[in-house]
């Protein structure tokens, strides 16, 4: 009767890292394409950013020598 507890024991511990191996697989599986177009985004909104900043500093000179 022992024996029999200590298997079923066996089984629900193999039955429980199943379902937690299958959560982090699922949990992964979901987060990295989040993670990918967010990153993508941020990526996207910097270049936009940096090429204001350029066209700025490009109109700065142009009045900056307009001046002179």
């Amino acid at each position: 009767m022992e024996n029999r507890q200590s298997e079923n024991e066996n089984y629900f511990q193999i039955l429980s890292m199943r379902k937690i191996g299958i959560s982090l697989i699922a949990a992964f599986c979901l987060f990295i394409p989040l993670l990918v177009t967010g990153c993508q985004m941020g990526s996207k909104e910097k270049m936009e950013k940096h090429d204001q900043d350029d066209h700025k500093h490009d109109h700065k000179g142009d009045r900056h020598g307009h001046d002179q």
